[in-house]
């Protein structure tokens, strides 16, 4: 087995991980919050996680010298276009 091929079954097994993890949280947080406050927290969450993320590739050279100008502008309203449409679906 090579090393790409371990790599990728390692990172299989922790997506498989968190997500049961997740799920036990779920379940458990149901019981002291309603559906949508905890959707709102959980979205809130990942915002928050992703929007460092966002910060890095704005900033990330390889990517500063290829925007056009108004390219910035549509990635963030993009993004939270992107992302409200998921939280609405949700």
């Amino acid at each position: 087995m090579n090393r790409v091929t371990l790599k990728a079954d390692a990172i299989l097994l922790l997506t498989a991980t968190i997500w049961g993890f997740a799920f036990v949280a779920q379940r458990a947080g149901m019981e002291y919050v309603g559906p949508f406050t905890f959707n709102g927290i959980r979205f809130a969450i990942g915002s928050l996680v992703l929007i460092p993320f966002l910060k890095l590739r704005l900033e990330h050279p390889a990517y500063v010298h290829k925007m056009v100008d108004g390219s910035r502008g549509r990635l963030i309203w993009g993004t939270v276009l992107v992302g409200s449409i998921l939280f609405a679906a949700a």
